[in-house]
């Protein structure tokens, strides 16, 4: 497949296996965050062969199928957290999930792309930058989709707010056949906002009842989820805006399996957000748009169409 026009591709760094990572830093966030111990990645838990039985022990003594995983990371002037975020993302690599990260910048202007290109020396780190860039961050994860090398893809976003610790988690139920998509929840029990005004916990719970007709999901609107690569690439041409995980909820045709499992949100520390009242304007158009799609081609639902979603029990809590 073909990559958009308007997008230029630039590879950075060697291929690698799923072992023996250099001891190279991606900057001197990451020998800090390493001496903390702060970020040892959880063990994948699968059964080989994606047997259902997603809690069989992992077993070093067994001859392991390495799965990859394509980190998909879209980018605006983000070098103050962009050192930080890929340390975290490679510390989850293990024998059995190899993991490389693209990054898909819309044209920072501070040194988020040399960071990114100098990570690639020692990691297996790509930059993918479009040129002109159209349809928002939904643009940029479908250009990444259809770059990208594996068949597992995972979404995420470059404030550090989502926790790449989860990265296993998010990725297991995939692995062993049980979901389709796999999305990180602010919302369902041991969900966390740490920080949050009432006034931000109360917009964000409000966009997510909008979406509501599309579906039961508690937070649809996360741009922390995983799914495969075939999925998204097919997504809608139109999809654009910042909720790429709805558009995907919605353009599936037979319907998806989704499991929401718990995370703790944190704001971000450095750098500026990128909401503004045109993307607030993007997704209120983009919902009222899939709205009239759906009871357009399913004339007569008083309900959505999707199933509820499989959620962890209420005790379990955000690593």
């Amino acid at each position: 497949m073909q990559i958009p026009s308007g997008v230029g591709f630039e590879k950075a760094g060697p291929a690698w296996s799923a072992t023996g990572w250099p001891d190279d830093d991606c900057g001197s966030e990451s020998a800090r965050t390493r001496q903390s111990g702060s970020v040892e990645g959880p063990e994948l838990r699968y059964a080989l062969g994606r047997s259902r039985a997603k809690d069989a022990p992992f077993n070093r003594h067994r001859t392991l199928k390495t799965e990859s995983l394509t980190v998909i990371v879209p980018t605006l002037n983000e070098a103050d957290n962009i050192d930080a975020l890929l340390s975290r993302i490679f510390a989850q690599s293990s024998p059995a999930l190899s993991i490389e990260v693209l990054v898909v910048d819309d044209g920072s202007t501070d040194e988020t792309c040399e960071r990114v290109l100098l990570c690639g020396q020692t990691r297996p780190v790509r930059l993918l930058q479009r040129t002109n860039p159209s349809g928002g961050l939904a643009g940029a994860v479908l250009a990444g989709a259809v770059a990208a090398n594996s068949h597992w893809i995972l979404v995420m976003d470059a404030d550090l707010s989502h926790p790449p610790e989860r990265i296993g988690d998010l990725v297991a139920p995939l692995l062993d056949g049980s979901q389709d998509m796999v999305i990180g929840s602010r919302y369902v029990p041991g969900g966390r906002t740490p920080g949050w005004p009432w006034w931000r916990r109360f917009m964000s719970r409000a966009a997510c009842l909008m979406a509501r007709p599309l579906t039961r999901l508690h937070d649809p609107l996360s741009g922390f989820f995983a799914v495969d690569r075939e999925s998204l690439v097919r997504c809608r041409a139109g999809a654009a805006g910042f909720k790429i995980a709805l558009e995907l909820i919605v353009d599936a045709r037979s319907g998806l399996r989704v499991k929401e499992i718990p995370i703790c949100f944190q704001d971000r520390e450095r750098g500026e957000s990128k909401i503004s009242f045109v993307i607030l304007a993007t997704y209120l158009f983009r919902v009222a748009v899939l709205i009239l799609r759906r009871f357009r081609l399913q004339p007569g639902l008083s309900r959505p169409p999707r199933s509820a979603p499989v959620r962890e029990p209420s005790g379990t809590n955000a690593k």
